[in-house]
């Protein structure tokens, strides 16, 4: 299954090359089991040292990949501290901090991205990266990144998408910030930049969404209307949903992924209800058939592609 060939190390479980990722990817929808991708983001805490047990631990559940996002705070907001670069939500736990601040604590450093991806391979897992700059691109292309992400935030960034496309590796571009139009401006950017091949991940911008807002009808109609494989980006609790999307023919599914959910913190400052926690993931990759069928017909929702909770 998933093109996957028998890891030659004692890492417990069967190896998913970069190469054996593209093959799927780009597969027809419904012909393999959906790619799951462990989403790291900034869970790492700024250790490498739990950045590496992340990485461990999505191998343990079986996940296909991992996902990293490649940013300084530099690249991707300013150092100052005027009201629009302010956190001035007196409800938010970030409340009076900078984006600066805030992304500093966030960002993977670059120069453990080398090891984490050397560590991936030796785990039998493929990796892949969102770059939020032209600088990010360029420092993937060169360690041999076999895609790019682009962020629900940068899909209307056409200059970054057909950057990134211009290397003619498959973009996976999420959706849950934007309208139809801007949907079909990304997509033509990336193919007339010479993008190999164009995914599209429906995605509900909710921390945590619930099953009823993931409109996950909305993934299928993003493949026929741009003729393309599509898939979810879920950051709804548990994988109820992401059952649902594999009967909608997903050809990958991503979860964030975290070592611990409740009093740890992590990330950008506190940990998100919608992180999944490895051992709950374990158990629920290997046993999907009991999940709640309510949350599978709920998901399926309808087809929207306007920013609403998307």
């Amino acid at each position: 299954a998933r093109g996957r060939t028998v890891d030659r190390e004692p890492v417990g479980h069967l190896t998913m090359t970069n190469e054996a990722f593209l093959e799927t990817l780009c597969a027809p929808a419904g012909s393999r089991p959906p790619l799951i991708v462990a989403e790291l983001s900034g869970n790492h805490n700024q250790s490498l040292d739990r950045a590496l047990r992340l990485i461990d631990a999505a191998a343990d559940c079986g996940v296909d990949a991992i996902k990293l996002q490649t940013y300084t705070p530099d690249t991707i907001t300013l150092d100052v501290a005027r009201d629009e670069f302010v956190v001035n939500n007196p409800q938010s736990v970030w409340h009076g901090r900078t984006l600066h601040d805030l992304y500093a604590e966030a960002h993977t450093p670059w120069e453990w991205h080398r090891p984490m991806i050397e560590h991936a391979v030796r785990r039998g897992l493929a990796w892949f990266s969102s770059p939020f700059d032209f600088t990010a691109v360029d420092f993937l292309a060169e360690l041999g990144a076999p895609c790019f992400k682009i962020a629900s935030p940068e899909l209307v960034d056409l200059p970054l998408i057909r950057h990134a496309a211009r290397m003619g590796r498959p973009l996976v571009m999420s959706t849950g910030m934007a309208a139809f139009a801007e949907i079909g401006e990304a997509v033509a950017a990336a193919r007339s930049a010479g993008a190999s091949e164009v995914v599209l991940l429906k995605c509900t911008t909710d921390y945590p969404a619930s099953p009823k807002n993931s409109n996950l009808r909305t993934m299928s109609d993003l493949a026929r209307q741009f003729d393309c494989p599509s898939g979810v980006s879920d950051h709804t609790l548990g994988l109820g949903v992401a059952v649902a999307a594999t009967a909608l023919g997903a050809v990958l599914i991503e979860k964030h992924l975290t070592l611990a959910r409740a009093g740890v913190p992590y990330g950008l400052g506190l940990p998100r209800r919608c992180d999944l926690r490895p051992r709950r993931a374990r158990a629920r990759l290997r046993a999907r058939p009991p999940l709640p069928l309510h949350r599978r017909r709920r998901a399926r929702g309808r087809a929207a592609h306007a920013s609403e909770p998307s």
